[in-house]
């Protein structure tokens, strides 16, 4: 049986103002530092990702700071990225099938984190263990009961074998130990995961139908893509095309930006016409206003002036009309034509003195009126004089101003709209294209899907066969996983060493002795991390539905580094028991390239080994809170 495998590249969480990341290779890699920086919540984000809860991420400064995180995958050969929003349980899950820098090409599938809560895309359990060809069957909580329910496989319950948490170890309840229902059921998961299928044959012909329905399904999604994209002649669409489009766009905006400088020149030049139009109107504006007022006035004084000529003229027909006497009645009376007063005859009459005066005194009036009209008329003729030559400048300024305009202003204004209604062509082009990728994307998606579909279904059948054949027998599968822990307890460097084996409830067993009834803190660990090492160690060599992906939070628990005078096991100190778990780990990298298997474990310890050389590992982080050198926490800027 060939097992899976499960590589992270790389996690990254997007915060308030930037974002933090941690990248991995494959093999060993290493997280150590400062207490309570962040290490351990690093794990639970790899696990959050892959559809585990957030209660474990209770690091302070994720909650203050995180918004969403990002995870890289390799699964199977099919690299991967999970998007989940941070602190909230029940959110879907984004998956795109495409490294994460790529992610903007690719229509994402949207995942729910739990099977009680619906998705377009279902259960994102059930995509990792697609991607991971995993068959998804059914496991009965116990074969001992025949009422006892049975259970649909879930990613979830292989990442307690693939994840040892830090208060998992040394832990009396290892693997559920104490929870009698729950442990029934981890048993029934690893004889899975080892390919003991002794009664489940059923389940895996009803896996084999599912599988192949769903592979006809994907074949016809694939075709139907693939005829859209040849209807629109979209096949060999590629992201040259994208980067050209791009390009243009960005050589359109340049010659947008330039040609809107030279606007704003000429706008300048306009203004300056249409500032010294504004004088020149205003000057136009106040002279006619002058006209016009100069004009009434002079209106009124050859008005003013007629009325004193006639006034004059009375005056000397009256003083004609007294050098001759008229006899009559003086006390005779008449009504005034003009207002209807009585008019006496025996009125008292100017003297000639008089009428002399008030003669002298109308001809100098008529006089006066006579120069303000000829000031007024040599006003005027100046006005109108200035009001045409300023009409005269006002049509030259206007014609400058609309020369400008036609040759400069109106080019600019027709070559910036031809380019902003260019860019509005490029844009819709580049939006087509971009689909097209997208569903060109979908296509290879689809493809790769089949072709891990096929690869499913062909485990499938081999499991049958094996189950046909009995090829796997329960005794063999525990001989050889206490084969493996043997080996890592032997070189464990504990004294009393003998009796190590993995027990039918696949729990180990030291000394002779169940691993509950071992008291020592100090043994538990070592017991606990070398029970997942020697399971790593099987799938390496045998294979198994499990890949071969380990992560180990503080191995060294309960181990100190330095030797006491007073020893004992429940914290043991003897330092070359803790290098001596470095030292295994170390050996799965030679182990894998003599089986050519790719692996991958992620170590986080408050140390580092001695024996580890630069070589050995991949350094993911190292938090360091009073060396300036090194980032204080995952979060390093809270």
């Amino acid at each position: 049986m060939e097992s899976s495998y499960l590589v992270v590249n790389k996690i990254l969480i997007k915060g308030i103002e930037q974002t933090y990341q941690c990248e991995f290779e494959q093999g060993l890699n290493i997280i150590w530092g400062d207490m309570d920086s962040g290490k351990s919540s690093i794990l639970n984000l790899i696990d959050y990702c892959l559809g585990g809860k957030g209660t474990e991420l209770d690091y302070d400064e994720i909650k203050s700071k995180g918004r969403v995180a990002y995870l890289e995958t390799d699964l199977n050969g099919s690299i991967t990225t999970f998007e989940r929003v941070l602190h909230h349980d029940d959110s879907l899950i984004k998956v795109y099938n495409s490294a994460y820098s790529e992610i903007d090409s690719i229509y994402p599938k949207l995942c729910s984190p739990s099977v009680t809560v619906e998705q377009p895309d279902g259960w994102i359990s059930d995509l990792i263990l697609e991607k991971l060809n995993i068959p998804k069957v059914k496991i009965k909580e116990s074969k001992l009961r025949d009422d006892a329910t049975a259970y649909r496989l879930s990613f979830r319950d292989l990442m307690k074998l693939l994840y040892l948490k830090q208060k998992k170890v040394a832990s009396e309840n290892l693997m559920d130990a104490a929870n009698g229902a729950l442990l029934n059921k981890n048993v029934e998961i690893q004889k899975f995961v080892y390919g003991v299928h002794d009664d489940q044959l059923s389940e895996l012909n009803i896996e084999l139908q599912n599988n192949t329905r769903r592979l006809n399904e994907l074949k016809t999604k694939a075709d139907n893509i693939r005829e859209f994209l040849k209807s629109t002649d979209s096949l060999n669409v590629n992201d040259s095309e994208l980067v050209e489009l791009r390009s243009n766009l960005k050589d359109i905006d340049n010659e947008i930006k330039k040609l809107s400088n030279e606007q704003g020149l000429a706008s300048l030049i306009s203004q300056e016409f249409r500032k010294q139009l504004n004088e020149f109107e205003g000057l136009l504006t106040s002279n006619k206003k002058k006209y016009q007022k100069n004009k009434k006035k002079l209106e009124n004084f050859i008005r003013l002036k007629s009325t004193y000529e006639h006034d004059l003229q009375c005056l000397s027909a009256s003083s004609s009309f007294k050098a001759h006497s008229v006899k009559t009645d003086r006390d005779l009376s008449f009504d005034c034509p003009l207002c209807e007063s009585k008019l006496e005859i025996n009125s008292p009459v100017l003297s000639e003195t008089d009428l002399v005066s008030e003669n002298r005194s109308l001809k100098n009036r008529i006089q006066g009126c006579k120069s303000s009209i000829n000031s007024l008329n040599d006003q005027q003729d100046d006005l109108l004089a200035d009001i045409k030559e300023l009409e005269l400048t006002i049509a030259d300024i206007r014609g400058e101003f609309d020369k400008n305009s036609i040759s400069k202003i109106s080019p600019l204004v027709e070559s910036i709209n031809t380019l902003h209604n260019t860019k509005k062509v490029v844009y819709s082009q580049l939006a087509s294209i971009e689909k097209n990728i997208k569903l060109k994307n979908k296509l290879l998606e689809s493809t790769e899907e089949i072709a891990n579909k096929e690869t499913t279904i062909s485990r499938i059948r081999a499991s049958i066969k094996d189950v046909e054949e009995k090829l796997n027998d329960l005794d063999d599968i525990m001989n050889g996983l206490s084969g493996e822990f043997r080996y890592l307890m032997r070189h464990s460097k504990l004294s009393n060493n003998y009796g190590s084996s993995v027990d039918g409830k696949f729990l180990p067993v030291f000394r002779e002795r169940p691993y509950s009834n071992i008291s020592s803190g100090g043994v538990r660990t070592i017991m606990s991390v070398h029970l997942y090492l020697s399971r790593l160690r099987y799938l390496i060599k045998n294979g198994g539905n499990l890949p071969t992906f380990l992560m180990l939070d503080t191995p060294g628990q309960n181990i100190g580094r330095y030797a006491r005078a007073t020893d004992n096991e429940d914290n043991l100190s003897d330092p070359t028991i803790y290098e001596e778990i470095y030292k295994q780990v170390i050996d799965f990298d030679k182990l894998s390239r003599k089986k050519n298997k790719v692996y991958q474990i992620i170590v986080v310890d408050n140390d580092l080994a001695n024996c580890l050389n630069e070589s050995d590992y991949k350094l993911v982080k190292r938090f360091d809170k009073s060396d300036s050198s090194f980032e204080k926490g995952l979060i390093f800027d809270a």
